[in-house]
């Protein structure tokens, strides 16, 4: 059976629209406003806030979570979870809470889910900081300390 070469026309690549490309590197660059005569820069944008927690270090503007400056490698709703709790440090929340408020569902089902992702991020943060991540009855909070033993009591100790 022969094969019968057919010449197919290339399409054309969509063009861009250049205005919006343009509009969009103009927003970048410093500007100075007339009335004030003030320059303004990226770094005067609003940025989202940081959480800290004891060693944890929720950087909700660059979605990225580091405990003792080691960078955890979180799933999109692992760090939607650490840092809707991180946002509401010490306060706990039901299953059905987070379902609704990370997940944003209303399904009360979903305790196993939110049981999963927490046990996942206990694990991603080590055994020495997955204390942060408390249980409250059927509730979940996140503390601000870690565990530590007091100097006080390795000095009585050795005394």
């Amino acid at each position: 059976m022969n094969a019968r070469l057919v010449n197919i026309p290339s399409i054309p690549a969509p063009r861009r629209n250049r205005r919006a490309v343009t509009t969009a590197r103009c927003d970048l660059r410093p500007r100075t406003t007339a009335r004030t005569g003030i320059r303004h820069t990226a770094a005067d944008l609003p940025h989202a806030p940081v959480h800290r927690a004891g060693d944890l270090v929720v950087d909700t503007d660059r979605r990225r979570v580091s405990v003792d400056g080691r960078e955890l490698r979180l799933t999109v709703m692992e760090f939607e979870l650490i840092a809707h709790l991180a946002a509401h440090r010490g306060r706990a929340f039901t299953r059905a809470e987070l379902m609704e408020r990370v997940w944003q569902l209303s399904d009360t089902d979903g305790g196993r889910t939110v049981d999963t992702h927490v046990d996942r991020l206990r694990h991603k943060l080590g055994r020495r900081h997955r204390a942060l991540l408390r249980t409250v009855g059927d509730a979940f909070a996140l503390d601000a300390w870690t565990w530590r033993r007091p100097a006080v009591l390795t000095m009585l100790r050795t005394a």
